[in-house]
């Protein structure tokens, strides 16, 4: 079963940057930090990474719906929200 399925198919573009991005997180154990996401591709991201070891927090300014998202193998840089 493909995981391309449960997204819309102009987001197919958008959940293989970001399987990338987990996949290098993955390799490299190193953490990386996104360019601000907007609310639908922050839940993207959250399904990607609850499908590995990995954790995601994110980091966004009062009022904006966008934020900043880091992937990390720790869980050390968990946000409460």
């Amino acid at each position: 079963m493909s995981i391309y399925q449960h997204f819309r198919q102009e987001e197919i573009e958008t959940v293989k940057l970001l399987e990338q991005l987990v996949a290098q997180v993955e390799s490299q154990y190193a953490p990386m930090l996104t360019h601000f996401l907007d609310p639908r591709k922050q839940f993207i991201l959250t399904t990607l990474v609850n499908r590995t070891e990995l954790h995601v927090c994110f980091f966004w300014r009062q009022w904006r719906p966008r934020a900043y998202a880091c992937i990390d193998l720790s869980g050390l840089l968990r946000s409460s929200g």
